[in-house]
């Protein structure tokens, strides 16, 4: 029988080779367990670079999607805007240049509804995108937040641009919406050009953890002058972002690095022992 304890692998690699290989296999055995385990992560990530800007679809999402898929972000404006032109018509929606790079320029005009998502009149120009996490994956909203950069903009010689922003989420496929809250954004007065960013953030603990499609809404309403196309005055918004912890589950356990410290040490005994055995055979020959 042969006794396989550190002081035969010591006399058969010699002490510092043996801790190099065994250090190895700690830290493969470390890297291993960590890729499984539950990570934080950008799961939607929307910043308008390069300009995706096409009909309803206002950007695609940049995240990783390792775990989950996240769909384009929709902009579901519908009616007229400023001087009678669609809401989705360059003179209501374009991509101006800020601080954090391209942003999403909407008309004052465009934005001057009062429709929102749980029924009542008005232009729906709200923005929604999906997030669903892959099969056997949860996402953990707990202390996890969604954030945008807003963006003002005003090229007359009076009056202001402003804007209300809130988010929503619903869990039934857009059937029903609850509000995460409403922050004003980025304000610009007379002949003030672009301003900004102003940052805002939406607490996600109220969705607890999920396992299935999360849609999202942002909602932008003017909140000062409502005239002018999107050169004259606009607000609009950048690096759309939402958070969450992941966690992933696994078909197989991760094995226990001890488990993997010891059938690695085992590989290599054996391989060693079965070349000695080799060099032993050829001797005799």
């Amino acid at each position: 029988m042969i006794n396989c304890d550190i002081r035969n692998l010591c006399f058969l690699f010699g002490q510092t080779k043996l801790m190099k290989i065994l250090n190895s296999l700690v830290l493969m055995a470390g890297f291993l367990a960590l890729g499984q385990s539950a990570h934080a992560a950008v799961i939607a990530n929307y910043d308008f670079e390069p300009n995706n800007l096409s009909g309803t679809q206002a950007d695609i999402d940049g995240s990783a999607q390792t775990d989950w898929t996240t769909s384009i972000l929709f902009d579901n404006a519908i009616g007229t805007g400023a001087v009678g032109a669609p809401n989705q018509d360059p003179l209501n929606r374009d991509l101006f240049t800020g601080n954090t790079g391209n942003f999403l320029a909407l008309s004052s005009n465009r934005e001057g509804d009062t429709g929102v998502p749980t029924g009542t009149t008005g232009e729906s120009t709200w923005f929604t995108f999906d997030v669903t996490p892959s099969t056997g994956t949860t996402f953990d909203f707990t202390g996890q937040t969604a954030s945008i950069d807003t963006y003002a903009f005003n090229s007359l010689g009076s009056g202001t641009s402003a804007t209300d922003w809130t988010l929503y989420f619903s869990l039934d496929g857009g059937s029903s919406f609850s509000s995460l809250g409403t922050f004003a954004g980025a304000t610009a007065g007379p002949s003030a050009g672009t301003t900004g960013p102003v940052a805002l953030s939406w607490s996600l603990d109220s969705l607890g953890t999920q396992t299935g499609t999360v849609t999202f809404l942002l909602d932008p309403v003017s909140t000062a002058q409502t005239n002018g196309v999107v050169e004259q005055r606009a607000t609009g918004f950048d690096n759309l972002l939402v958070e969450a912890e992941v966690i992933p589950t696994t078909s197989e356990p991760v094995p226990e690095p001890l488990t993997i410290l010891g059938a690695g040490t085992a590989v290599i005994f054996g391989s060693h022992f079965k070349r000695k055995l080799k060099q032993k055979s050829k001797s005799k020959g």
